[in-house]
């Protein structure tokens, strides 16, 4: 079979009708489709399988039911509204035996409810062969003639993609997996390994009736032979699980290598983004914080609105004390002595001067309450303390606002660059959680490297077990000929 040409439409991400023709020169035979992850080379293959074989899944796929595989185009389905059919088609142009085939098969997609319904269309294939032409139109009849043409069993390894031919080519147990399935199928002899399976079956059985009726050490060497194949039973059975798993966890790792691969031209952009995001929660954070504080010391504050009042009157009790008006009994003591003696205390004789003794006098006559001096001498004490505390609170203040107004221009400064990290990244949609796809693929990968240790240990434990079953057959094929049971 060479295929010479494939049409889809509205086909998985191919909106729309596109054609792709394959080289068919003799000189010139080779086509290679390449691309970047998740542009639609899968789904060419896919394309493919599903006309010749009208099946959604491919090996590959992920343990999901076909229900969930979407064929048709979701872009085109959404343009059509609620309830409007779209439809979807592959159809390919191939040459068999010097027979000229089309063979075209369709899938239709509807939207209800939110959701994407699909159902698989009708399927026409006609030939053409020594100037006659014929379309068949029944599914049953079409898949039975491309069945002929190349066998469904063995589709995978005639039609395969760059993973396929990446496991054929490596040199581990999914390689002779892949070769292992590959000889059953291209030799169908499923029906070989059933019987294969009920001669184990009848061989049991037999070595319970041997054992039944024999005794001494040679029912003893059958018991411990049973055992021992029960063993290695359960260790190949293991060794299949663990077989089993180790496939699974690499098809879930790449699924998730894929996934970011997707991302590794925009991985600055989205670090940076992170990096930026947490600079702005802490940055919120310590903003509501300081706001918390502010409001918390808005009682301490009033008095900064009064320190000018506060300082004049300080400043007028100081000056009075300079002067000698404070205190009334110091000052009164003082002006006797200087009247009694008629010296000044810098020497200067005042008795022949009037004028100066009269100032004296009218000194000495100032009398200030003892109650409002106290008053006085307590206010001052009091504006002591307060400037010291407005003093104090004025730098805290300041600090605030200072700290306040940073936090605030940080915040700003944040938003302008998660605007032009978003603009950078474009329209590309971007999975907010890269950080456990990382954590998947780490867990995973942690658990494959543990799955593998077990497999390892296990065919270990299955060449050990069966050099120990060697020495019991051998045990047992002695006794036989001993007491000739045969």
């Amino acid at each position: 079979m060479i295929i010479n040409e494939m049409t889809i439409k509205n086909f998985k991400q191919f909106l729309g009708e596109h054609t792709l023709r394959f080289a068919n020169d003799p000189k010139k035979s080779v086509t290679v489709i390449y691309g970047a992850n998740g542009r639609g080379k899968t789904s060419l293959y896919r394309a493919i399988m599903f006309c010749l074989y009208g099946e959604k899944r491919l090996a590959q796929d992920p343990d999901e039911s076909s229900e969930e595989l979407q064929l048709v185009n979701k872009v085109a389905v959404e343009k059509a509204g609620e309830r409007e059919s779209v439809e979807a088609f592959v159809q390919l142009e191939f040459v068999h035996n010097n027979e000229k085939f089309t063979l075209r098969r369709a899938a239709s997609a509807i939207r209800a409810s939110g959701a994407q319904h699909e159902q698989i269309g009708e399927v026409s294939l006609s030939s053409v062969s020594g100037g006659n032409s014929h379309i068949e139109r029944d599914v049953v009849k079409v898949d039975e003639k491309i069945n002929t043409i190349l066998n469904k069993r063995v589709r995978e390894y005639f039609l395969f993609d760059g993973e396929k031919i990446e496991r054929l080519t490596r040199i581990d147990r999914s390689q002779k997996r892949e070769i292992e399935i590959g000889i059953k199928n291209l030799l169908n002899i499923d029906q070989l390994t059933i019987a294969k399976e009920g001669f184990e079956l009848l061989l049991r059985s037999m070595e319970n009736q041997l054992r039944a009726k024999s005794t001494g050490a040679y029912q003893q060497e059958i018991l411990k032979l049973q055992t021992k194949e029960q063993e290695i039973k359960k260790v190949v059975g293991d060794l299949d699980r663990f077989d089993s798993e180790i496939q699974s966890a690499s098809v879930e790792l790449k699924m998730v290598d894929q996934k970011l691969d997707g991302y590794k031209d925009i991985a600055v952009q989205l670090a940076r983004r992170t990096e930026v995001q947490t600079i702005l929660e802490t940055s919120q954070k310590r903003q509501a914080d300081l706001l918390g504080e502010m409001i918390v010391g808005n009682d301490d504050v009033g008095v900064l609105l009064v320190e000018e009042e506060i300082l004049r009157v300080g400043k007028v009790i100081q000056e009075k004390i300079r002067r000698g008006e404070l205190p009334s009994p110091i000052r009164e003591l003082l002006v006797n002595k200087i009247l009694e003696e008629g010296v000044c205390v810098c020497k200067t004789d005042l008795r022949g001067d009037p004028e100066k003794m009269r100032h004296i006098l009218e000194w000495k006559n100032k009398v200030i309450d003892e109650k409002i001096e106290e008053n006085l001498f307590q206010t001052y004490k009091n504006i002591g303390g307060a400037t010291e505390f407005i003093q104090h609170k004025t730098k805290e203040v300041r600090e605030l606002l200072q700290s306040y107004s940073t936090i605030t221009e940080q915040i700003e400064q944040c938003e302008k660059n998660l605007k032009i990290i978003s603009e950078q990244i474009g329209e590309q949609k971007v999975d907010d959680n890269i950080p456990l796809l990382e954590q998947t693929r780490n867990s995973t990968y942690e658990k494959k490297i543990r799955l593998e240790q077990s497999y390892t240990d296990g065919k270990n434990k299955l060449l050990r077990l069966q050099e120990e079953l060697k020495i019991i057959k051998d045990s047992v094929a002695k006794l036989e000929k001993e007491e000739s049971v045969r």
